[in-house]
C-alpha cells in the first residue's frame, strides 16, 4: 500500500467538508468535523484500507456529528449555561409580570384567571362574565400586547 493512499485525497477532503457544513450549518464545526473525519480515516486505512472511500467518508463524518451532539455533556454545558444567572432572570421576569397582573382591572385579571388558569375558552369566559365572545377576545389580545410591550420595556432596561 503506498502512503498517499493513506490518506484522503484533496477532493475527499473536501467533500468531508462540505457534507460536515450542510449537515452542521456551521463553517468551525464543519472545519473540525472535517479535521477529525480525516485523522479517522488515516487511522482506519493503515490498518484495513477502505475500499469504498466516499461512503465510508459520508457515513464517519455524519456519526462524528452525531457523536459530537451526544458529548454535550452537563459539565460542557456548565460553562455556557449559568443558572444562577438564568434564574435571577427569570425572578425579574415573574417580579414584572407579577407587578403588571396587580396594575389590571379586577375584571381583567378574572379574565386572564379563566383563560390561562382554568383553561376556559373565550366562549365559556363569555357566559361566565356576561360579555359577548368577541370583547373578551379583545380584552385579551389587549391585555397580552400591553403585557409584552411592558416586558420589551423591562428587557431593555436589564444589565446583559
Amino acid at each position: 500500500m503506498s502512503e498517499s493512499n493513506d490518506f484522503p485525497t484533496p477532493d475527499e477532503c473536501e467533500f468531508v467538508k462540505n457534507l460536515a457544513r450542510c449537515l452542521t450549518h456551521d463553517w468551525h464545526l464543519a472545519e473540525d468535523v472535517a479535521s477529525e473525519v480525516n485523522l479517522k480515516f488515516y487511522e482506519h486505512n493503515r490498518h484495513d484500507p477502505i475500499q469504498n472511500r466516499r461512503p465510508w467518508l459520508a457515513r464517519v463524518t455524519r456519526t462524528t456529528i452525531i457523536d459530537r451532539a451526544r458529548k454535550k455533556t452537563p459539565a460542557a454545558l456548565d460553562e455556557e449555561f449559568d443558572p444562577s444567572a438564568e434564574w435571577s432572570l427569570l425572578d425579574e421576569n415573574l417580579n414584572e409580570a407579577r407587578k403588571y397582573l396587580l396594575t389590571l382591572a379586577p375584571e381583567d385579571r378574572e379574565i386572564l384567571l379563566l383563560k390561562h388558569q382554568e383553561e376556559l375558552s373565550n366562549a365559556k369566559i363569555a357566559e361566565i362574565t356576561e360579555k359577548s365572545k368577541s370583547t373578551i377576545g379583545e380584552r385579551i389580545h389587549r391585555i397580552v400586547m400591553n403585557f409584552v410591550a411592558v416586558s420589551r420595556e423591562v428587557s431593555t432596561r436589564l444589565p446583559s
